[in-house]
């Protein structure tokens, strides 16, 4: 089913995740906590979907998913180190 299929792409996925983190193109975190930060916004909206047109909103799956993305693309910039002192 869905699952097995699902788990047959996760450790190419992880991996492609582990060459871009290792390559500097991503941020130095665990690659499966990469795929959890961008994963979890869509399962959460998914979720909640129905709530979320309660109040109005009503952006389509495609739209959703293009804004995870791009923010997962900002948090995942390598620019600055999650260990760093604010500032």
């Amino acid at each position: 089913g869905v699952q097995r299929s699902m788990l047959r792409g996760l450790p190419d996925l992880i991996q492609y995740l582990s060459q871009k983190i290792a390559d500097g193109r991503l941020r130095a975190v665990h690659p499966v906590l990469a795929l959890q930060m961008l994963a979890g916004p869509l399962v959460a909206h998914e979720l909640t979907r129905p709530l979320a047109a309660l109040v109005g909103f009503d952006a389509s799956r495609e739209a959703v998913a293009d804004q995870v993305a791009a923010l997962w693309l900002i948090a995942m910039a390598p620019e600055r180190s999650l260990d760093a002192e604010p500032t």
